[in-house]
Order: structure tokens, then sequence, then C-alpha cells
């Protein structure tokens, strides 16, 4: 495993590498290909990942999941020392020329076409701009890759502060990046 980083941070931000086992539907296709893309890690791992340590007295995580790990994420919120507060983002997937949302998501029961991106905290509240909005559409790139523009409404959000992006897919100038993909 990548050695953790022994910085703080008040921003932590995250898109773990969840294990959907890649269970079969009734037809015997996959859903949860995410293995596929990328080494997964299973709740209990994901679970004991140092994330406290890396943790100023006050910090928001924001954490992405989706439908099926919704519980699981109250899990790791918990574990990493964190209470959950609200959703802040909602990402509509849309197709890539904007004109409609996609219909093509993966799902057990419905056609999955949302993320959606936690929010909670240790520590005091604060909030540097009541203006940013929760509702994101935005066409869906490579596999799990979120919008670029999430980042920039947690500065918003937050203010210009340490942050960190764990699972990080790339560098991104104004952030610290943990993961296999950087």
């Amino acid at each position: 495993m990548i050695p953790f980083p022994n910085k703080k941070y008040n921003i932590i931000y995250s898109d773990p590498a969840w294990d959907y086992g890649n269970t079969k539907n009734h037809n015997g296709k996959f859903w949860g290909i995410a293995d596929k893309h990328f080494k997964t890690m299973s709740l209990k791992e994901i679970e004991k990942l140092p994330v406290s340590d890396i943790t100023k007295d006050d910090c928001y995580l924001f954490l992405w999941t989706t439908s099926p790990f919704l519980q699981k994420s109250f899990k790791v919120i918990k574990s990493w020392g964190f209470k959950y507060s609200t959703v802040a983002f909602v990402w509509i997937k849309m197709k890539n020329d904007m004109s409609n949302f996609r219909k093509d998501g993966l799902g057990k029961y419905t056609s999955s076409n949302a993320e959606y991106c936690l929010i909670a905290r240790k520590g005091k509240y604060w909030r540097n701009n009541k203006s940013v909005k929760q509702i994101i559409f935005s066409p869906k790139e490579r596999h799990s890759k979120k919008p670029d523009c999430v980042r920039n409404r947690i500065v918003e959000l937050c203010g210009d502060l340490p942050r960190i992006e764990l699972f990080a897919r790339q560098k991104v100038d104004g952030w610290d990046v943990w993961g296999n993909e950087v």
C-alpha cells in the first residue's frame, strides 16, 4: 500500500475504491465492475485507513458513494472519526452533448444515473459560501472519474484550506493527493 501522508488537513475528499463483488444480475450479466478498472478494497480495508490521523480538529469529509454503498458509507464516516451531516452533491450523469440525462446506468433494481457525495465533519461547523449548489449536471467520463467542478465547489464552500484527495486519479493544483493512480 502507498504510504499515507503525515500532514493534517481541514478538507478530505474521497472516492473509495468500493468492491462491488462483481455480482451477477438475473440475466447473468455483471453489475458493478469497478475491479476491471482499478484495484478495489473491502469495506474493512477502507475503514482501517488512518484518515483520522491526517485530520485537523475542524475538518470536513466529502465522501463519494453510490446507492448500494450508502449504508456502508456511514460506517466509513464513523470509522474515520467523522459524523454524517448531509448530502453535499448529487451528480446527475448527462449525455456528452448535455442534451439529456443518460439512460444507460447500471443498477440492481433501477437503472442508476446518479452518484452522491456525502458531507461529514468533525469539530466546528463553518461555511465560506452559502450559494454552493448541490446538483451537478455533468457528462460521465472514464470509469469512476468525478466531475472536476466538485473540487472547485468544495473550496468555494469551505475556503482555501489544507486539503487532500484520497483515491485520487490525477494531480490537481492546490490539492495534495493519495492513491494508486497518481
